[in-house]
């Protein structure tokens, strides 16, 4: 973990500053000492120094300052990853002089917040540790808060002020450390504390054996020295973030010691407020929350899935409504409490079902792995298919409503540039680990076939891989660049009428595009997409001479894209998902 937390400082984009990595073994054993001692030959600016004991925390990190040459030091634990840019955001802080220090937005490596800065209770006592379990879109505006202390995992400083206060009091063994020092560092100087949401870093909490051992020794010792002197904020920040604090409680079975135990607070939306009178012309601003089945990390933001959910919250978001994205290890998370909508993409990934928000079903893949009990156990089901909806509606006795894929006008328009000036025969796509139809008829008829997308070099030869991923602000270009565009679909979805979501985004884009055949593709898109059915079709349909005689002329494909844009678009489905929503929350009887 520590190896792997270097890496990600020396060669993750700091966003400008230079970094030295000064790196301090706090008395482990041989062979470990002997991996560290590599990463100064693997990386330039690192240096690794020796303890022959375990100071701790506090003490360790101390020892280690003296070895700093920055005028900013930034204490990092090792069970960390930065992300790109994470370092330019926090010395700009320390840019003006009445900011005492500033934090990184710590995140969990399921994608929901583990620390957004430190809040005292209202009432005294321990303090904690702002949204944490919430969606990371819930620190927006994080930035603009002052913080009464930070958390030490990934927070900056100015090496003075680092060596006046003496560095972490090592009374304390691996916890309040950190927000003694801030505390002590706002008694020499007037300033505040700042958390950045544009400085990321994810933070595999609490990996270390013994971190908790002195907890309850630590809390003590906090009370003993700050009790009646700390701040009493966190009300305040709970209300810049859009909630009422309207009471505490202690976490049961923590500590038998009540008052060690961290007062939670009790919160209620603002404006969830009972008894607050609302007029409303506009639909109601309702809190959504859309269940993303991609896996949290860098490889989850490649899948399809991820598009999808961003370009459905920016839908929403601009008709007014509130919207945080959760990928699949956070579906359940504790605070769905405050949730009023949930929105699940489903595709091979269920959710489960709580009463307490709506919820509405979005299969837009893997029909055949939705049953009638799940089904039933939302409060509405919508498809991307029409005779899916159909049948589904008839053999469970609830209504499915078809909610076709769409498309982003603003990414996917034919201005994104020149027909037939790319790639001549273009596919976008993962192999999915089989050798695709499409792309086998295209190899083996000998087309010039461009691929972009992960896991084909076992299928294809190289010359046709022109990269593992094309990035989706691209892809419209390169759509509408291209001489055909190659597409198909998973055999369950052909068969149930799930029409891709790559067909709308490359008809918009004013593509030529070549298909396997599903249910409906002549009514979406007309000539624009012809089918493919064996492997002389599909050289036949991508060496025309005159193409525009088949797939129609520009004039025609630009008919066809804006009419796919004006009826097809993220916003027209969000639209219709909105008045989904307070339909189904009225007959559950929730006001709004």
């Amino acid at each position: 973990m520590t190896v792997a937390a270097v890496r990600a400082v020396v060669e993750t984009d700091t966003g400008g500053p230079e970094v030295e990595c000064v790196v301090w073994d706090n008395g482990s054993e041989a062979p470990v000492s002997v991996v560290l001692d590599a990463l100064p030959l693997q990386h330039r600016g690192v240096r690794v120094l020796h303890s022959a004991v375990n100071h701790g925390f506090a003490l360790g990190n101390n020892l280690a300052v003296p070895a700093a040459g920055g005028d900013t030091v930034v204490f990092l634990n090792n069970d960390t990853t930065v992300h790109e840019g994470w370092l330019a955001p926090l010395v700009e802080s320390l840019g003006d002089p009445g900011v005492l220090a500033a934090q990184a937005l710590l995140l969990y490596p399921t994608g929901s917040i583990q620390s957004a800065g430190v809040a005292f209770p209202g009432q005294g006592g321990i303090p904690y540790s702002l949204l944490a379990g919430f969606p990371e879109e819930d620190a927006e505006g994080i930035s603009a808060l002052s913080f009464g202390a930070l958390t030490g995992a990934a927070v900056a400083l100015r090496f003075a002020d680092v060596v006046a206060l003496h560095g972490f009091d090592p009374v304390f063994r691996n916890g309040m450390e950190d927000i003694d020092l801030c505390l002590r560092l706002s008694e020499s100087r007037p300033g505040r504390f700042v958390v950045r949401e544009d400085s990321r870093v994810t933070h595999h909490e609490s990996r270390t054996a013994g971190r908790f051992d002195a907890f309850v020794q630590n809390r003590v010792l906090y009370l003993d020295r700050w009790q009646g002197r700390a701040p009493r904020d966190d009300a305040d920040l709970w209300a810049a973030a859009g909630f009422t604090v309207v009471g505490h409680r202690v976490r049961h079975g923590e500590t038998s010691r009540r008052a060690l135990a961290v007062p939670e607070p009790t919160l209620v939306r603002t404006d969830r407020l009972p008894g607050r009178a609302q007029v409303r012309e506009a639909p109601p601003r309702l809190r959504w929350a859309i269940k993303n089945p991609a896996s949290a990390g860098p490889l989850g933001d490649l899948w399809g899935d991820t598009h999808f959910a961003k370009a459905v919250a920016k839908a929403l978001r601009a008709l007014g409504q509130e919207v945080v994205v959760d990928r699949r290890p956070e579906f359940d998370r504790v605070t769905g409490c405050h949730d009023d909508v949930a929105l699940v993409l489903r595709g091979l990934t269920s959710y489960p079902v709580t009463p307490e928000h709506v919820t509405i079903a979005w299969v837009i893949s893997h029909p055949e792995a939705v049953g009638r009990v799940e089904a039933t156990s939302y409060d509405r089901v919508v498809a991307a298919s029409t005779s899916w909806s159909r049948a589904r509606s008839i053999d469970w006795g609830i209504p499915v409503e078809p909610l076709l894929q769409a498309t982003d006008p603003s990414l996917f328009h034919p201005e994104r540039a020149v027909p037939d000036t790319g790639h001549p025969v273009l596919f976008v796509g993962s192999s999915r680990m089989e050798y695709r139809p499409i792309v086998r008829d295209a190899v083996e008829q000998g087309l010039p076939l461009s691929i972009y997308g992960k896991d084909w070099r076992q299928f294809v030869p190289r010359r046709f891989i022109k990269g593992d991923y094309l990035p989706n602000t691209e892809l419209g270009a390169d759509y509408r660049s291209a001489g055909v565009v190659l597409n198909d679909h998973w055999g369950e979805m052909r068969e149930q009428g799930f029409v891709s979501n790559r067909l709308f985004d490359a008809v918009a884009s004013g593509a030529r595009v070549i298909s396997d055949e599903v249910d409906g593709l002549a009514d979406l898109f007309g000539d624009t997409v012809q089918v493919w059915r064996t492997p002389e079709d599909l050289t036949r349909l991508s060496s025309l001479r005159d193409p525009d005689a088949v797939f129609g002329d520009d004039d025609y494909r630009r008919s066809v894209a804006a009419r796919v844009a004006r009826e097809h678009s993220f916003a027209a489905r969000a639209e219709r998902l909105v008045q989904i929503a307070v339909e189904a929350r009225r007959e559950r009887g929730f006001r709004d």
